[in-house]
């Protein structure tokens, strides 16, 4: 991926140049930049932590000055590895300088990141997401760190990272380098009994979670645990949901809707015969997530509270219109599904708090939904999936209703495209143009399972096969 960007200094080039040299702050231009050790005058080692969602690695890096044109123009190259040799890091960086006039400067920078590995996966796409939007204030920062009045040769080897570049560290990607924070995380030793708790009831389980910082509650543990075993996330203490039965179970409830329970399985979800007619697709991505072991482990609860955009689940929540109920010590309240998702694996959930319940509308029969997915290999994450939901009159479409997944940071609906397709008969045509026109709507990021142009491409393809899914469904109905 390319970060790039620009900002004025109200400084001569001269004297920004002085500073913008220094190895040290060229080291910071990577997320997360914290210790750096000089080894020569031009090469220098640093460690870097980088945070997507609960995950958390750090990279053991080596920078190297490889080009200097005097005041304008500098570059250089960091490589590096991750602590467990999981991921790799290589980067090229040029900051240039161009005079404005004697007493203001622009600052151009790019740099080419390259991370593989099993950072790759997560991490890599939603960085520039996050860095293009964090652009201003990183701009901010960073002139701040620059318009320092000590010159590079005085800081102190204490002060060698100002107060400023900490703060634009942990706002540039997804870095994270804690000003005042003197408490990590305990590592969690394996196999201790401390440190994997059973609470019996929804509130015990939410006051032990509160008890202590970087506690998690795992429920199936499908997610949690592969990312235990992969050293991806290291908390202090697990909360094992699994012992409270009321977290477990799909209910219909006296309006006709239906309440699953955050602890309630896949496998439940995908066989469960009260998601008929317009929650059919909530039940058919349910069907469609990983392989048999996995939906008969993991929860719906436990995905959507890691926000993977990705996942299966999202956008048939959002489809279906869905709200979560989210429970904490301060009560229980409920949020829509298009407001749960935040951004990249963030969520409405805030500390202390954890996914009790999915509530869904009473199904309307007159409808079916439709879950299409496509992925690089079958039970991988969806590389792009379009959730449906479509009520017909004979061939004309009478409501419908369209998210499609893995194509931006939350699932992406469009109400004013699904007005379009209201009384058609949904051609071919009419289908791919709405796809087109949705696939304008969509962020995607380039990862493992495909460009962002090869997702923007998929959309109308993966609409016009929804459809005619549906379609086909209820011309079998009407034979029937």
């Amino acid at each position: 991926m390319q970060l790039e960007g620009s900002f004025d200094i109200d400084q001569p080039r001269a004297l920004v140049w002085q500073k913008i040299k220094d190895p040290t702050m060229m080291a910071g231009s990577i997320p997360g930049c914290e210790n750096i050790e000089q080894i020569d005058g031009q090469n220098y080692t640093a460690t870097v932590g980088i945070k997507v969602g609960i995950i958390k690695a750090s990279f053991n890096l080596a920078v190297e000055v490889t080009k200097e044109i005097e005041p304008s123009e500098l570059h250089s190259r960091t490589t590096g590895q991750e602590g467990s040799r999981a991921s790799m890091v290589t980067t090229e960086s040029v900051v240039t300088l161009s005079e404005i006039d004697p007493q203001k400067t622009r600052l151009d920078y790019t740099s080419d990141v390259m991370v593989s590995g099993r950072l790759g996966k997560y991490g890599l796409g939603m960085m520039k997401k996050q860095t293009d939007r964090l652009a201003e204030e990183f701009a901010q920062n960073f002139n701040r760190a620059l318009s320092d009045d000590s010159a590079p040769d005085q800081i102190s080897e204490e002060t060698q990272i100002p107060n400023a570049w900490q703060k634009f560290l942990g706002l540039i990607g997804i870095g994270s380098v804690e000003e005042t924070s003197d408490v990590k995380p305990v590592p969690m030793p394996r196999g201790e009994n401390d440190q994997l708790l059973f609470p019996q009831t929804t509130n015990e389980a939410l006051s032990q979670l509160s008890n202590q910082p970087g506690r998690l509650p795992i429920s199936g543990g499908a997610t949690l645990v592969a990312m235990l075993n992969a050293n991806l996330i290291d908390p202090s203490a697990l909360v094992n949901l699994k012992p409270i039965p009321e977290l477990a179970e799909i209910n219909l409830m006296e309006d006709g809707s239906i309440r699953i329970g955050a602890l309630s399985r896949h496998a439940m979800t995908a066989s469960s015969d009260l998601l008929v007619g317009s929650l059919s697709g909530v039940k058919n991505a349910a069907s469609k997530i990983a392989n048999p072991t996995v939906r008969n482990m993991g929860t719906m609860g436990g995905s959507i509270a890691f926000a993977d955009p990705a996942a299966d689940y999202a956008p048939a929540l959002v489809a279906a219109e869905a709200e979560i109920e989210i429970a904490s010590l301060k009560g229980v309240r409920r949020v829509s599904a298009t407001d749960f998702f935040v951004d990249w694996y963030k969520t409405a959930l805030n500390d202390g708090e954890i996914v009790q319940a999915i509530y869904l509308p009473k199904p309307d029969t007159a409808c079916v939904a439709h879950h299409e997915k496509f992925a690089r290999v079958e039970g991988d994450f969806a590389t792009v999936s379009v959730n449906i939901i479509l009520k017909l009159d004979g061939s004309i479409c009478q409501d419908i209703r369209v998210a499609v997944g893995a194509c931006g940071p939350t699932p992406v609906r469009d109400r004013s495209i699904e007005k379009t397709l209201i009384g058609t008969s949904l051609s071919e045509q009419e289908i791919l143009q709405a796809g087109k026109s949705l696939a304008k709507q969509c962020d995607p990021i380039d990862d493992v399972r495909g460009s962002a142009s090869y997702r923007l491409k998929l959309v109308p393809q993966l609409l016009l096969r929804a459809i005619e899914a549906v379609q086909r469904q209820f011309v079998e109905g009407e034979a029937a």
